[in-house]
């Protein structure tokens, strides 16, 4: 990472270790997105079990967070995980898994982050594809804990910008617009 704009760069480091799973990897596939607070970078990404034979369906999937300043720089496994939907995929067009594709951003003040991902429901189309309600997580301490609430759209949001801790509009997909003026509380 950079702390002067772009004009130097950290070595590569490591942010994510695959630990062993299954006969695979629990890994990151894609679903990566960086910002951050000052000069430090907030990174959230999309974890899977990936094995010999697929990553999906219903493998372990989650969503992670690395940050230098957070966990000791180590990147962890937020609270959010496939155990807040096993729906897992099976459609013949299913690129997603159970929850996925993160979106991070931070308030003006760099005091609030907040964080949108999907969720696969119970309910499919035609095909066996799932659906997916979008979630918005926020951290008051730099991504040490999470808190979350159903955005209220199946949209995929895929941008967040805060004015201040409290004023905030999220943008996504078929022209989703929702803002909030509690911190993220509540989303209109």
């Amino acid at each position: 990472y950079s702390t002067d704009d772009g004009v130097t760069w950290a070595t590569p480091i490591t942010i994510w270790d695959a630990p062993t799973y299954v006969d695979g990897v629990f890994g990151c596939l894609r679903g990566v997105t960086l910002t951050y607070i000052g000069n430090t970078p907030k990174v959230a990404f999309e974890l899977l079990g990936i094995t010999a034979t697929g990553y999906y369906p219903g493998l372990r999937a989650a969503i992670g967070f690395w940050a230098p300043d957070v966990n000791g720089g180590v990147g962890y496994v937020t609270p959010f995980d496939s155990t807040w939907s096993y729906n897992g995929n099976g459609g013949a067009t299913d690129v997603m898994t159970s929850i996925c594709r993160p979106s991070i951003s931070r308030s003006n003040n760099g005091q609030l982050l907040m964080m949108a991902f999907g969720v696969s429901r119970a309910d499919t189309d035609a095909i066996g594809s799932h659906f997916y309600d979008v979630y918005i997580s926020t951290s008051t301490n730099g991504g040490t804990n999470w808190t979350s609430q159903a955005s209220g759209t199946f949209s995929d949001l895929v941008a967040v910008y805060f004015s201040d801790a409290s004023n905030g509009t999220a943008v996504g997909q078929d022209a989703t617009i929702l803002r909030t003026i509690d911190g993220g509380i509540n989303w209109i």
